[in-house]
């Protein structure tokens, strides 16, 4: 694998750039998380309370907590299109809890490493 370089657009989007080796500059392996202040933004314009929690404007569901609804947001809306590549098997996941749950149960040594660092978009 490449290097990695790290660049934010004028959005704030932080851009994770995956340079294979030898190739100063190469573009491949683009991927893509949103920021915090990207979920607090689409959160507080896109969902509302409701008489049991949170719900999402978008999709219309439903969650107890301003957390769970902020995930959700994240996972499902704003950073849709992203998936987690596993860099010790290989395995992708579509979230974030998905890849962190893979990390502990299948590769306890790498627990607690960033997992931004493994977002790719999906092709």
């Amino acid at each position: 694998m490449g290097n990695m370089a790290l660049q934010k657009d004028r959005n704030g989007t932080i851009l994770f750039l995956l340079l294979p080796a030898g190739e100063p500059g190469s573009r491949s392996g683009l991927g893509v998380v949103s920021s915090s202040a990207d979920v607090s933004k689409f959160v507080a314009e896109h969902c509302a309370r409701s008489d049991t929690g949170y719900v999402c404007l978008v999709c219309g569901t439903g969650f107890a907590s301003r957390v769970s609804i902020s995930v959700h947001a994240r996972d499902m809306h704003v950073n849709a299109g992203v998936v987690y590549l596993c860099p010790a098997c290989k395995k992708y996941c579509n979230t974030k809890n998905a890849i962190k749950i893979h990390i502990s149960r299948n590769h306890p040594h790498m627990k607690g490493v960033d997992v931004n660092r493994f977002a790719r978009k999906k092709q």
